[in-house]
């Protein structure tokens, strides 16, 4: 089997995996997902578990160090409610079309962040799972503890 061919057999292959982020009285910064080395296909998926609390008018996204906002858009964080998807800056439903779950392309081992960019975030949980898949030979995706 050829190089390209190992490649392609492994791009077809989707490796899942998952992230329980547990807000507690988190500030503005970024909370480290999604590690990157080299570059991955992901598809990401945003699950609310326990409704997210903000006394400050907090907003939070998702996306990578130079473009915070590429995969969620900035959202207000007491939309967050329990069993929502989300995936946009109105997450407001139980069920979602495939459609919606868009698949992303990171390179340069940019790894996948969730911003808080404004007040703090006082508690909430969300699960992240996500799909991802080498592009090149060496890339891997892993879970920060």
């Amino acid at each position: 089997m050829s190089e390209g061919q190992k490649i392609e057999e492994i791009w077809m292959r989707a490796i899942p995996a998952e992230k329980t982020l547990t807000f507690n009285n988190d500030g503005i910064g970024q909370l480290s997902l999604f590690t990157i080395t080299g570059s991955v296909k992901v598809k990401l998926i945003a699950i609310v578990k326990t409704n997210v609390a903000s006394a400050a008018a907090g907003t939070v996204s998702v996306g990578i160090a130079t473009n915070v906002d590429a995969i969620i858009a900035v959202t207000l964080a007491t939309d967050l409610d329990a069993k929502e998807i989300w995936h946009d800056t109105s997450p407001d439903s139980e069920i979602e079309s495939l459609d919606t779950i868009r698949g992303y392309l990171i390179t340069d081992g940019n790894d996948i962040t969730l911003d808080i960019l404004v007040g703090q975030i006082d508690s909430g949980v969300i699960l992240f799972k996500i799909e991802w898949s080498p592009i090149e030979e060496g890339s891997i995706l892993v879970v920060v503890p």
